[in-house]
């Protein structure tokens, strides 16, 4: 989680809905923002999405076996 860039995952969060700005983000990460339902599903997408795409600029040895 340390390696987790902000600027990506806003970005992420931008093209799933319309997020106000990447300190809105900020703060609700640090959990000091109030946040929608909808909002929290936005950001966990956006987790979701930013992580799988780290996962596949690092795939594993095997990974053509995979497929």
């Amino acid at each position: 989680m340390s390696a987790l860039d902000v600027d990506t995952l806003w970005l992420h969060c931008a093209s799933l809905a319309s997020v106000p700005s990447l300190g809105w983000l900020v703060a609700v990460l640090d959990n000091s923002q109030p946040r929608t339902a909808h909002e929290h599903d936005v950001v966990a997408q956006a987790l979701n999405d930013t992580f799988i795409d780290a996962a596949q600029d690092h795939p594993v040895r095997y990974a053509a076996q995979l497929s």
